[in-house]
């Protein structure tokens, strides 16, 4: 290559480069976004949430026989209504 086909090419990959570097600062309109990472996907249910479903089951495993236990421990043996008299003799002694 010559002196002057050289001097070209350096010109017009200057020019080029100063054209990209321009159209990349350019001011942008408020409807075109910027490019840039995507956004964090956010969890719209919180962590304690997905301790409930076992919790729950846990809570009835265990309260709803402890409840039937103290249902029957107030229930007299002849059947009616709600006594506290062996919590009294319980007591009592």
């Amino acid at each position: 290559m010559t002196t002057a086909a050289t001097a070209a090419t350096t010109a017009r990959t200057a020019t080029t480069a100063t054209a990209a570097t321009a159209e990349a600062t350019a001011p942008r309109s408020p409807v075109e976004q910027a490019p840039g990472p995507a956004p964090a996907r956010s969890r719209s249910v919180p962590t304690w949430v997905w301790a409930l479903p076992p919790v729950a089951v846990l809570a009835l495993a265990f309260l709803y026989p402890l409840a039937l236990v103290v249902q029957q421990s107030v229930t007299p043996d002849d059947g009616g209504g709600v006594s506290l008299e062996p919590y009294a003799d319980v007591f009592a002694s």
